[in-house]
């Protein structure tokens, strides 16, 4: 089994009685981190260099939309962002993964995933698609299942920032009762084992709970504190999943960004140090 690095020794991980494989890890982040997550989330990740998002088949490949949101345009299309597709690229009319059609995956994201799968339940996890949701205060994801990649056996990655939402983890159908799990900024829930294949969803998000520690975090910085602002009112959510068992030949990407090295201590390719 893959070993977990030192700088997540420490974080308390759970269990829920009964859902096999499942584990939340509570926020092995600071509050720095958490910003720089999410800053990457919507000035890097958003870029269509790096995805494909709900704005596209409407408006076309979008560029700039944080930019544009922090010069406070009118008109800027952030606000009906609801996800972007990373890596292997989701056919939602289809329900599949083209592997004709991905772009490069961020490496600091994956081995974040990769690093958290091998702590909460010692597997291994190659990072190959992540859908990145951005959910307002009244935004909600019914009950589903993850069962689009061919490759069930790697555990799934899903990293929250911003505002507290309800999580609902339920079984193999619709019929088993969910247990509820109050996920708040910096929370990662693993689903390994069984609980791979199991319904989930988020019927609310919850107004006015980002933590007051992500605005000390950011002071005496604009960009962080902009960030800041934005999650005071929003959500994102980074999940990440293997889609093959075999890792696919080497394609000619749709895009193909650098990635940089990522700090130690879980932080993206940029400033911070935890």
């Amino acid at each position: 089994a893959p070993t977990a690095p030192a700088w997540l020794a420490s974080a308390q991980i759970f269990a829920v009685d009964g859902v096999d494989g499942f584990r939340v890890v509570r926020c092995p982040f600071s509050a720095a981190a958490q910003l720089e997550w999410a800053r990457a989330a919507l000035d890097e990740w958003a870029e269509p260099e790096w995805s494909v998002t709900n704005l596209d088949l409407h408006h076309g490949p979008q560029r700039g939309l944080w930019a544009a949101h922090r010069r406070g345009e009118r008109g800027s299309l952030l606000p009906k962002l609801s996800w972007a597709t990373l890596g292997y690229h989701y056919g939602w009319s289809e329900r599949a993964y083209d592997p004709a059609r991905r772009s490069a995956f961020p490496p600091p994201l994956a081995r974040l995933a990769a690093d958290l799968a091998a702590a909460a339940c010692g597997a291994e996890l190659r990072a190959e698609a992540a859908i990145v949701n951005f959910y307002g205060a009244s935004a909600a994801m019914g009950g589903h299942r993850d069962d689009a990649e061919a490759y069930q056996d790697a555990p799934i990655v899903s990293i929250s920032l911003g505002l507290d939402a309800v999580y609902l983890i339920g079984g193999e159908t619709k019929e088993v009762a969910p247990t509820a799990i109050r996920l708040r900024s910096g929370d990662v829930v693993v689903q390994g084992g069984r609980s791979r294949g199991y319904y989930h969803g988020v019927p609310r998000v919850l107004a006015g709970t980002a933590p007051p520690s992500l605005r000390r975090a950011a002071a005496g910085d604009a960009e962080l504190l902009a960030v800041c602002e934005w999650l005071e009112g929003h959500r994102i959510n980074l999940n990440v999943r293997q889609c093959f068992e075999e890792e696919q030949e080497e394609a000619t990407a749709e895009t193909e960004p650098g990635g940089g090295a990522a700090p130690a201590e879980c932080e993206p390719p940029s400033r911070v140090d935890s």
